[in-house]
């Protein structure tokens, strides 16, 4: 497994747990929906945002851990997933 030099954490663990989580979720689901065929890589995205910042803010707050990868906290790495996915899903359903 690559670990960014400067994490502290679980912040690395966190990221690719959630990906890979939120990646196996949408294949189970994509043979059944032609919705979740058309636009699964920005579903994917959005639930790995949303994924990405509880469980970051899990650790935060319950365990008490400062998660972060290259300095910059897990936290805002969900956040801006999170947005992209949601622009890329507006965008592509032409409600932007």
């Amino acid at each position: 497994m690559l670990i960014p030099f400067s994490s502290s954490g679980r912040g690395p663990a966190i990221l690719i747990n959630c990906f890979l989580g939120a990646w196996i979720f949408m294949l189970a689901f994509k043979q059944n929906s032609i919705f979740l065929a058309r636009n699964s890589s920005e579903i994917t995205e959005i639930v790995t945002g949303i994924l990405i910042i509880l469980f970051s803010l899990y650790d935060s707050y319950k365990k008490k851990e400062k998660n972060t990868v290259w300095e910059i906290p897990t936290w805002l790495i969900g956040s801006l997933i999170l947005i992209i996915g949601i622009a890329f899903y507006l965008y592509n359903n032409s409600l932007l």
